[in-house]
């Protein structure tokens, strides 16, 4: 009979400076910077996905998470 791997794998995905960073699907461990990112990505979806508002876009994610949004 075949044995299984029986390794545990620790997921992980590159973040966008090519760096491997740890999966974490339930966002509990989510740095405030990574945060932001997240909402400022999401206001950039939001807005039809234009090009030249990422300072803008990071600055409203900002201010949104602050507020508690």
């Amino acid at each position: 009979m075949a044995q299984k791997d029986k390794r545990i794998l620790d997921p992980v995905l590159p973040d966008q400076g090519g760096r491997m960073m740890p999966v974490d699907p339930l966002g509990i461990n989510v740095s405030p910077e990574e945060a932001v990112r997240k909402k400022a990505y999401k206001i950039y979806q939001q807005r039809g996905r234009e090009n030249g508002n990422a300072l803008q876009d990071w600055v409203e994610a900002e201010r949104e998470l602050q507020k508690g949004q």
